[in-house]
């Protein structure tokens, strides 16, 4: 697969990802909650790997008909503030019902001529063209979680890679664990 411009490095791209995941671990303390948790890293990942443009997070039940954003960060964080993602017909293909659903990840591409409305907007706006959205799954309750990353770099995901994304939604996965513990 050849990378998506011309000025695409791997490399660099890896180690930008990289330096995200280590501030956002030394940005949270042991004492922190768990949304701040996910926030810090969304911080970071948002703001030291500039093709991503937009990093959510929701948790609650499997079975939920709407999803709203609840941490968010990036600079088309205007736009998560205000999108809802009601359950249908068409939405349940989409990749948020489908990694709540089961799939560990999904990617897929968005552009300003989308069936969605959202993703046409945010498409515009923000020149979003990539998203993964990614499972996270509590093991001490019921909940379900999503990670969904936004990049305004066409199959920056396919050519990135899953699994550095996998092993953070498996953190987060963690932290939505812990959250639940009682006492």
């Amino acid at each position: 697969m050849a990378p998506p411009d011309s000025v695409f490095n791997l490399a660099i791209e890896q180690q930008m990802i990289a330096r995200a995941m280590r501030k956002g671990a030394s940005a949270s303390p042991a004492t922190a909650m768990p949304g701040q948790v996910m926030q810090s890293y969304c911080d970071a990942l948002t703001t030291l790997a500039p093709r991503i443009a937009l990093a959510w997070i929701w948790f609650g039940e499997p079975d939920a008909q709407l999803i709203k954003p609840q941490i968010y960060s990036g600079r088309a964080r205007e736009y998560a503030q205000h999108v809802k993602i009601e359950r249908n017909w068409l939405t349940a293909k989409g990749p948020v019902f489908r990694a709540i659903d089961g799939r560990r990840s999904v990617i897929f591409s968005i552009s300003p001529w989308s069936v969605w409305k959202p993703w046409r907007q945010v498409a515009r706006e923000h020149h979003i063209c990539s998203v993964i959205a990614l499972q996270l799954v509590s093991n001490t309750d019921q909940r379900r979680g999503l990670l969904v990353l936004y990049s305004d770099t066409e199959q920056y995901f396919d050519f990135l890679g899953e699994q550095v994304f996998r092993s953070m939604a498996d953190l987060f996965s963690v932290v939505l664990s812990k959250e639940a513990r009682p006492g």
